[in-house]
């Protein structure tokens, strides 16, 4: 079950990006807002017994649940505007390895500053 749910999460994200640019009337922000919060609902009705669980440690690490809130609301925002102003060819290489060169360039401020 696990590998057919990653498999079909794969494609459906895979697709994302193309279906967008067939609906050029909606706003990039409205598709990415409704992708999000699906997403988030999906998500969490499916983790809610976990979260209520271990809420203790979402308390404790309320800020970094914060940040990566903050994150993770911003990237599809960010991604389908992307699609939308250079295409999806450009747009996907720009999403998809941007995030990894912020990390690449943070990770040797870290290690040249601490």
């Amino acid at each position: 079950m696990g590998i057919l749910t990653v498999t079909l999460a794969s494609i459906l994200w895979g697709t994302t990006g193309t279906a967008a640019t067939f609906a050029p009337s909606l706003s990039p922000l409205l598709i990415g807002s409704l992708a999000m919060g699906v997403g988030g609902i999906l998500q969490c009705s499916l983790a809610i017994s976990k979260i209520i669980k271990e809420r203790h440690l979402l308390i404790k690490h309320g800020h970094l649940l914060i940040v990566g809130a903050i994150a993770v609301m911003l990237y599809p925002l960010a991604f389908y505007s992307s699609m939308r102003l250079s295409g999806v060819a450009i747009g996907t290489v720009v999403s998809i390895d941007l995030p990894r060169s912020f990390r690449r360039s943070l990770n040797i401020l870290v290690v040249i500053f601490a």
